[in-house]
């Protein structure tokens, strides 16, 4: 087993600038920095976030200490709460699988956002180790604005 940080950035692949297509702006960006400071350390890191039809790779070294994984969702989903909600099941069990079948043993967790949170509270019991989770709030602009994807989560 490697002993590995994971990093949860469901909703935002710190791959896709920000602003170069549908669903990307700050969040991958800062995402993006994170990363780039963390590839100065020599913690083996495994990031785990959402595939997109803008990237054909699900598996990538972004530097020689992290290694980053997309998790299949389709398109249309990502802007769906609700629908987003419904998959978990599903976005869990293929996260689990990618952990196991690479003989990860995650030492830590780190999420953002809400569906990375609630993924990293199950990864965290799971695997019985602490994690930490960065508020990305978008909920109150959606309330404001009567977003019809707001979700309860």
């Amino acid at each position: 087993m490697k002993k590995s940080i994971i990093i949860l950035c469901l909703l935002g692949d710190p791959v896709l600038p920000a602003g170069s297509f549908d669903r990307t702006g700050g969040f991958n960006v800062d995402m993006s920095e994170i990363l780039n400071y963390w590839s100065a350390f020599s913690y083996p890191i495994t990031v785990i976030t959402n595939s997109s039809s803008y990237l054909s790779s699900n598996d990538e070294l972004l530097y020689d200490n992290i290694q980053l994984h997309r998790i299949s969702m389709d398109d249309t989903i990502l802007n769906n709460q609700q629908t987003l909600k419904d998959i978990f099941p599903r976005i869990l069990q293929e996260t689990i699988d990618y952990i196991e079948q690479n003989k990860i043993c995650p030492v830590f967790i780190h999420s953002y956002y809400w569906y990375s949170g609630l993924l990293a509270l199950k990864l965290s019991l799971k695997y019985n180790v602490k994690f930490l989770h960065s508020v990305v709030a978008l909920s109150i602009d959606k309330k404001l604005s009567n977003s019809p994807n707001f979700c309860s989560v």
